[in-house]
């Protein structure tokens, strides 16, 4: 068994933290500027694996000519990747095969494979549930409406909804069951309508028109979801502040939930220049008595631990 040493510093009373680019975010917009036929630049080694990942496979996707023959693609780990191209594949002229590890094999795909096969989409899987690897076969989808399974994975519904601005006439899509993980879908949302994209949002209905995007941005944000350590850090340390750089209040990623979840651990969070600062005010307030994390998971491991630490 290795182990992790930690050390503690007593005496630091500030911080400045350079966040990770949201991978979220950043995932979104490369398979947007592919589909606008943009330059894919090369990303810091740095970047997280699935941003990584993401931007190798597209550029090699950009690169290939139908007359090349079978495109072997691997995804690894990442199933945002294996999500996304997928759906973006099915719109590709050529022929693709689509592997990930072991694990990525046993996550569910299905539910989105399903739904482009509505659309007209050629995908085949050696497997009854539809896992990976695929043979995808691409070619010009033409839109209309599509029911997908949204209670396992909004990534299903983000994925379709990134494409359809290349079908002809955009796509509906109707979303079966309760939406999994909102705020995700939301986001494409967002982004696809700051991009010039129609985006219609309801409960259980999206409909996207067909266009063009444009203003697509080349820098990403900082991602919210790599806080939450800091948030605890200062609930359990009052007297220390934290300076986040580049991060703003811009409602564009759940996670941005935890502003309002440290509250009641008296952390407060304020604008500071280009960046956001937190800090203990020591007024602790009424904790609640449930918290449903089913929009935002990557920010209960560190609540839970904050609660057995005070």
């Amino acid at each position: 068994m290795s182990y992790l040493p930690l050390l503690y510093k007593p005496g630091i009373r500030e911080a400045v933290i350079d966040l990770p680019e949201s991978k979220s975010i950043a995932n979104r917009l490369m398979v947007m500027r592919f589909l606008q036929s943009y330059p894919l630049d090369a990303i810091s080694v740095n970047s997280p694996e699935d941003m990584l990942v993401m931007n190798k496979l597209l550029q090699r996707v950009a690169a290939h000519r139908a007359e090349d023959g079978v495109l072997n693609l691997d995804c690894g780990a990442a199933g945002t990747v294996a999500r996304f191209l997928t759906a973006l594949l099915s719109i590709c002229n050529g022929q693709f095969i689509l592997r990930g590890t072991e694990r990525m094999q046993q996550r569910p795909m299905k539910p989105l494979i399903d739904a482009l096969r509505q659309l007209g989409a050629l995908i085949e899987s050696e497997t009854p549930d539809d896992s990976l690897p695929l043979v995808i076969t691409g070619r010009k989808l033409v839109g209309g409406q599509v029911d997908v399974e949204a209670t396992i994975s909004s990534q299903f519904v983000s994925a379709l909804m990134l494409i359809a601005p290349a079908m002809k006439g955009g796509i509906s899509i109707r979303m079966k069951g309760k939406l999994i993980s909102e705020p995700y879908v939301q986001m494409t949302a967002r982004l696809m309508q700051d991009a010039g994209i129609g985006v219609d949002l309801n409960e259980h209905f999206i409909k996207i028109s067909a266009g063009l995007y444009k203003s697509i941005p080349v820098q990403g944000f900082a991602d919210w979801s790599a806080t939450a350590p800091w948030y605890e850090l200062v609930a359990l340390n009052p007297a220390l502040k934290i300076y986040f750089k580049n991060l703003t209040t811009n409602g564009l990623q759940g996670d941005e939930k935890i502003t309002n979840l440290y509250r009641c651990f008296g952390v407060v969070t304020v604008s500071s220049g280009t960046g956001l600062t937190i800090f203990n005010t020591g007024q602790v307030g009424m904790l609640p008595s449930t918290i449903d994390f089913s929009d935002y998971p990557d920010l209960a491991p560190c609540y839970l631990a904050t609660l057995a630490g005070l």
